[in-house]
C-alpha cells in the first residue's frame, strides 16, 4: 500500500505572513506560497471559503498552481453552517464556484464546521442531512464543536447518509469535543487545533492556535490513523495550529512518523 495515496496531510490554509522564515523562505511572495506548499504536502484546507463566496476565477487559480495529484478540502461558507438561512439559494452558488477544481479531480470534499451553539437535536441533525441531500456527489465532513453530538445516534445517522465525521484534537476541556477515533464514511478525517488550554478558556482568541505538538503527542495518532486506514479508502489529516508556522512543522513531523511506521511494518 502506498501511504501517499491513502493519507492526505497538510494544514488549514497556507497563505500566512507569519509562516515566512518558519516554513516559507523569508522573501517568498504571497503568489508563490501555494507552489512551495504543494512541494511539501498533498492536500490543504481552504479556510477563506468560510468567510466569502469565492468566484470560479479563484478556484481556477488554485488549480493552475497545484499539481494533478493535489487535493483541496473546501470549508463550507458560513451562511450554511452558522447562519443556516437561504440554503437553497446559497448552496448552488457554492457548488458552481468550485467547478475548476471539481472538474480537475482535485476536490476532496466540503468541511462543514458548525459553531459551539449548534448542539445536538433532531432538527439540527436533519439540517446536516438536508445539506448532504443537495450535494449528493460532493463528500461532506462535519466538525462539531459541542460534545452533545458524541452519541451513537449521531454516528448512525451520519453513516446512513454517508456523511464524514471529523475527529478533533484540542484541549481536554469539558465544553470541547473529546479525542476520538470515529469513522462514518469511506474517508476518515482528523483536525489538530492544539492543546493550549488557557487560551481556549480565555481571550485572546488568536492564541488558541499557538501550540506546537511534541513528537510524543503526535505518536499517539499513529495507531489511530492505522485503524482508520483499515476501515476507509483514505484519511484526511489537517493541522489548524497555524500560529507562527506550527501547523506545517507538525504536519511534516506526523508525515515522517507515519512513513517510518509503514516502512518498518512493510505495509
Amino acid at each position: 500500500m502506498k501511504l501517499k495515496n491513502k493519507v492526505i496531510i497538510g494544514t488549514s490554509g497556507y497563505n500566512y505572513y507569519d509562516w515566512k522564515g518558519n516554513f516559507y523562505p523569508k522573501d517568498i511572495k504571497s503568489s508563490d506560497m501555494l507552489k512551495y506548499y504543494t512541494g511539501k504536502f498533498n492536500g490543504v484546507e481552504i479556510n477563506s471559503s468560510f468567510y466569502k463566496l469565492h468566484t470560479n476565477r479563484f478556484y481556477s487559480n488554485l488549480n493552475s498552481k497545484s499539481p494533478d495529484n493535489f487535493t483541496f478540502i473546501i470549508k463550507l461558507f458560513r451562511e450554511l453552517t452558522h447562519r443556516r438561512k437561504d440554503i437553497d439559494e446559497t448552496l448552488p452558488k457554492v457548488l458552481n464556484s468550485i467547478k475548476p477544481i471539481l472538474e480537475a479531480g482535485k476536490f476532496g470534499g466540503f468541511l462543514a464546521q458548525f459553531p459551539p451553539s449548534f448542539t445536538f437535536s433532531e432538527d439540527n441533525l436533519e439540517y446536516i442531512i438536508k445539506i448532504k441531500s443537495k450535494t449528493p456527489q460532493a463528500p461532506i465532513f462535519v466538525e462539531f464543536r459541542h460534545p452533545s453530538w458524541c452519541k451513537e445516534e449521531t454516528y448512525s445517522a451520519l453513516k446512513k447518509h454517508e456523511i464524514g465525521y471529523v475527529c478533533v484534537d484540542g484541549p481536554d476541556l469539558p465544553h470541547l469535543m473529546p479525542k476520538q477515533n470515529i469513522v462514518t464514511s469511506r474517508e476518515g478525517y482528523i483536525r489538530f487545533h492544539g492543546r493550549n488550554k488557557e487560551a481556549w478558556q480565555k481571550p485572546p482568541v488568536g492564541k488558541k492556535y499557538d501550540y506546537l505538538y511534541s513528537k510524543k503527542e503526535l505518536k499517539e495518532y499513529v495507531p489511530i490513523v492505522h485503524n482508520m486506514l483499515s476501515e476507509t479508502k483514505r484519511v484526511f489529516i489537517f493541522f489548524n495550529n497555524g500560529y507562527h508556522g506550527h501547523a506545517p512543522v507538525n504536519a511534516l513531523q506526523l508525515m515522517e512518523l507515519l512513513k517510518e511506521t509503514y516502512e518498518d511494518s512493510g505495509n
